[in-house]
């Protein structure tokens, strides 16, 4: 996999973000992802996240798995 998947993140504030892929290979590739954090607990938070300016919104949780 190495650097295909990579991506530059950009903190819109403390609870939004851009995700954009260092070396796309497809035109879906070229889309920034945008995230927003809509709950944040101990060790996990919720998220949703759009492709682009999709209407497709994919939501889902990160577990923080060690220190």
């Amino acid at each position: 996999l190495g650097d295909v998947y990579k991506r530059q993140i950009h903190w819109k504030n403390n609870f939004n973000y851009t995700l954009h892929m260092l070396h796309p290979v497809s035109k879906l590739d070229n889309e920034p992802i945008n995230v927003k954090l809509t709950g944040v607990k101990t060790n996990s938070y919720d998220f949703e996240a759009i492709i682009g300016h999709s209407n497709f919104v994919i939501k889902g949780t990160a577990f923080k798995i060690s220190d």
